[in-house]
């Protein structure tokens, strides 16, 4: 499985993972790269993990390439403010009902 960027640069890589019967999932983490933006994703060499019978497994190989957006999460620095406001905003209307 490889991902690269709009541009193709290689953005992570995994090879030679065991097959999960279409029931596995993949956590990618871009760490070294703050990356935002459309990526294309590859899966190559895709091979039944089950007995095939009399087909072999390099009959039934596989591959798939589609395209996704990755966009940021948002840090707890950046959700900070937006806490501290809907608070203060909570604690105005609060204060003047009290007023009134």
């Amino acid at each position: 499985m490889v991902i690269y960027s709009n541009d193709g640069t290689k953005l992570w890589e995994k090879l030679d993972q065991p097959g999960m019967g279409g029931r596995g999932t993949q956590r990618i983490v871009l760490e070294n790269n703050n990356y935002t933006g459309p990526v294309t994703v590859e899966i190559n060499d895709i091979q039944p993990g089950w007995n095939t019978g009399t087909t072999t497994a390099s009959d039934m190989t596989d591959s798939v390439k589609f395209t996704a957006t990755v966009v940021p999460e948002f840090p707890i620095v950046a959700m900070l403010p937006l806490a501290i406001g809907i608070a203060a905003t909570v604690a105005a209307l609060r204060f003047r009902g009290r007023l009134m």
